[in-house]
C-alpha cells in the first residue's frame, strides 16, 4: 500500500512555531496532494449501514494524531451526532454531503445549520471542542477523503 504521509509531512508538525492556519493550509495541500496519487478503495456495504469508512493510514505526530479516511455516506443515512479532533480537512469527492451542525448552549447541544456541500469542494475547519455534527450524503451517494489532525480524539455523542 502506498503510505499517503511522507517524512516530510510527519517533520512538519515538529515545528513549534506553527499557527493554526499554518496547520489548516498545510493540511489543505496535503490533502490535495494526496488526492492525485492514491487509488481509493472499493467499499463494499451492507444496506444497513449509515455509512462506510476506510483508515488509509494514521501516524503520530507532535500536533497530534495525524489520520486519512476514505468515506462513503448513503442519502438519508445520517451518522450519529459526533465530533473530530481539532483540525479537520475534507475532500469531497463525488456526490454532495449534508451536514447538520449542534452548538453547545448551556451545557446542551443546539440545532445551529444545516450545510450542503457539494463536490468537487475542499472543506478545512479548525475547533478545539470539534464541532459536534452529523452527515449523510444529499444525493445517493457521497465519496469523501478526509484528515484529521489533533490531540483530542473524535467522539460519538449519541450512539
Amino acid at each position: 500500500m502506498l503510505s499517503c504521509f511522507s517524512s516530510d509531512n510527519i517533520e512538519y508538525f515538529s515545528n513549534e512555531n506553527l499557527s493554526d492556519d499554518d496547520i489548516s493550509n498545510y493540511l489543505r495541500s496535503c490533502l490535495i496532494d494526496i488526492s492525485k496519487k492514491i487509488e481509493l478503495p472499493i467499499l463494499n456495504f451492507d444496506n444497513d449501514l449509515t455509512y462506510r469508512k476506510k483508515v488509509l493510514e494514521e501516524v503520530e505526530t507532535p500536533c497530534g494524531e495525524l489520520k486519512i479516511a476514505y468515506i462513503k455516506f448513503f442519502k438519508n443515512r445520517f451518522t450519529s451526532l459526533h465530533t473530530h479532533p481539532e483540525f479537520v480537512a475534507e475532500l469531497v469527492i463525488t456526490g454532495n454531503m449534508l451536514e447538520q451542525c449542534y452548538e453547545e448552549v448551556d451545557n446542551k447541544l443546539l440545532f445551529k445549520n444545516e450545510i450542503i456541500h457539494k463536490s468537487p469542494l475542499l472543506i478545512d475547519k479548525y475547533c478545539c471542542e470539534g464541532s459536534p455534527h452529523r452527515v449523510c450524503a444529499d444525493t445517493e451517494t457521497c465519496e469523501v477523503l478526509m484528515i484529521t489532525l489533533g490531540h483530542n480524539k473524535g467522539r460519538s455523542i449519541d450512539g
